[in-house]
């Protein structure tokens, strides 16, 4: 069975729990090092990244609105929101077996494959902006890793909906920045 099969027969305790766990790890060991805009927001409001332990626990974050991405003094603060991995935050935020599987990875294929690896992930290679409602518009960047995302979730979709290779479907979302629009 593929792995979307075998998440979608899980029950909603196993469900919730994986869930838990993917945003544990995502924000101990992606989001807290690096980005700079949510390191700096819970060192300030003294916000442990290792106590955010289940999806319930996410009360305890403020609200990121618009506003956040646009500072009339720092004009590229939106920067901060986009993820910034580099060696010393990889060696510090990691956990070991990652890492071991990192260094045998860069012992099997080099250390040029890793770097690849990891530009795929985190260096953005699309962008799209908001529609500047806020007299401003708003940068968002996608990596490659991303835009795979899109493509998986947006086959699921098609799985889910039983919608086949010969038929035809109209996307319906005006132009936007969304990912309504584009997936």
């Amino acid at each position: 069975m593929d792995p979307w099969g075998q998440l979608a027969h899980l029950s909603k305790q196993e469900l919730q729990e994986l869930q838990n766990s993917k945003l544990h790890t995502f924000i101990n060991t992606h989001l807290y090092p690096f980005s700079p805009y949510y390191q700096k927001l819970f060192d300030q409001q003294k916000i442990n990244p290792k106590n955010i332990k289940t999806v319930a626990d996410l009360k305890h974050l403020p609200f990121t609105s618009k506003l956040n991405f646009i500072d009339p003094n720092n004009p590229d603060e939106y920067r901060n929101f986009i993820l910034q991995p580099d060696k010393v935050k990889i060696r510090k935020y990691w956990p070991p077996p990652k890492l071991l599987s990192l260094a045998v990875e860069s012992a099997v294929r080099g250390k040029t494959a890793i770097e690849e690896k990891l530009s795929r992930e985190y260096q953005p290679v699309f962008m799209t902006y908001t529609t500047g409602t806020t007299n401003r518009p708003v940068p968002f960047f996608y990596s490659d890793y991303d835009i795979q995302n899109l493509y998986v979730s947006g086959g699921r979709m098609l799985n889910l909906f039983g919608i086949k290779r010969e038929e035809r479907i109209v996307n319906m979302f005006p132009f936007a920045p969304h990912l309504a629009f584009w997936q």
